[in-house]
């Protein structure tokens, strides 16, 4: 992005007790200590609203909220000045909450995120159905704009990645000939943790099969202790992996699962695309625009474990069907092309892509 701006800013939270400042080409980043659990959201609003007001006074006129809660609120002081342009990205359903979210918070949350949504210049969605969303909850259809989700399919290739990966397989847990089913992103509620872990457990007590988890978070407990019960299959918690081995990762793999509550149109599902995984995935958000079932992947309702269960199942039973469903999985991640993506992205906040002048955002 940086080259289609004169320069980028980026505030974010970071490891360890003192604020840096870190700059890499055109891109400078103010990275913030993360406060304890508890008093993160408001320390870090507080710090991060100062910050913002200043750099405003130092020429950033564009602001980019990565979603419509907890960085819109930092930006509201310097986006109140006039001149300031915020575009707010959302890239989950907070302006369509299931109403088990956040539990007795969820109505609270999904009322604070559309008022922000409702007062952004320009509101970015991740998908269609996201957009719809935003329209529902009040935000002018002129003032949204759909630029899905993209992937380095030059990265993302399953031929890069085929030696590298073998290694990494052979350190899994588990029955070395059991297929292994994947799981990539953060391990809190939304995401279906739950489920997975019960649909692994029923299926691994008729077949032979194994689960690789790469992520961290709240419910990892629930993994942990799934992996002792007596008869169990393989479980590997991985953790948090580096960018470069993502998709090291999803090449060792066999099938990736996202049972997600709610999704918007998730980069791990596109990503697993490209590398020639079949997906097997809910059907919320933006996902049934990636994913058409039966044809380069299979959908499932959220929350049912018996689908689940089923659809992980014809996965395991049937290389071919692994085999096709991946093949055209990567035909369609194909489509998704980054520079187009990025491009777009730039033209949206208010980049120049002639080789002029061009404008000062931040993040």
């Amino acid at each position: 992005m940086a080259r289609y701006f004169d320069e980028i800013v980026v505030i974010a939270n970071t490891r360890g007790r003192w604020p840096r400042l870190e700059r890499i080409g055109r891109v400078r980043y103010v990275l913030v200590p993360k406060p304890p659990r508890g008093i993160d959201l408001v320390v870090f609003q507080v710090v991060a609203s100062i910050l913002a007001l200043a750099l405003r006074l130092g020429g950033v006129r564009v602001w980019a909220a990565s979603d419509p809660l907890r960085s819109t609120l930092a930006l509201l002081p310097a986006a109140a000045l006039p001149g300031t342009r915020m575009i707010i990205h959302v890239q989950g359903q907070l302006l369509n909450l299931p109403r088990t979210r956040f539990g007795t918070l969820t109505p609270v949350v999904q009322t604070v995120s559309r008022v922000m949504a409702r007062r952004a210049d320009l509101v970015r969605a991740v998908s269609r159905q996201i957009a719809t969303d935003a329209v529902q909850a009040g935000v002018d259809p002129d003032r949204v704009v759909v630029i899905g989700s993209r992937c380095d399919t030059g990265l993302f290739d399953p031929e890069r990645w085929k030696a590298e990966a073998a290694v990494l397989r052979a350190g899994l847990r588990g029955d070395p000939s059991a297929p292994v089913i994947g799981f990539l992103g953060s391990l809190n509620g939304s995401k279906g943790i739950d489920v997975l872990r019960d649909a692994v457990l029923e299926l691994g007590r008729s077949r032979p099969v194994r689960l690789a988890v790469a992520g961290d978070g709240p419910l990892r407990s629930l993994l942990q202790e799934a992996a002792t019960i007596p008869g169990a299959p393989g479980i590997s918690l991985l953790g948090r992996l580096p960018g470069l081995d993502v998709p090291r990762f999803l090449r060792a793999i066999d099938i990736v699962v996202l049972p997600s509550y709610d999704e918007g149109l998730p980069r791990a599902v596109l990503e697993a695309m490209s590398m020639a995984r079949p997906v097997v995935a809910s059907a919320v958000g933006g996902i049934p625009e990636l994913i058409q079932h039966g044809v380069n992947g299979l959908l499932v309702p959220p929350g049912d474990r018996a689908a689940l269960v089923q659809a992980l199942k014809s996965l395991v039973e049937d290389e071919g069907l692994r085999a096709e469903l991946g093949r055209r999985a990567r035909q369609t991640a194909m489509r998704f092309d980054i520079e187009e993506g990025l491009r777009r992205l730039a033209a949206v906040h208010g980049g120049r892509l002639d080789g002029g002048a061009r404008a000062s955002t931040a993040a």
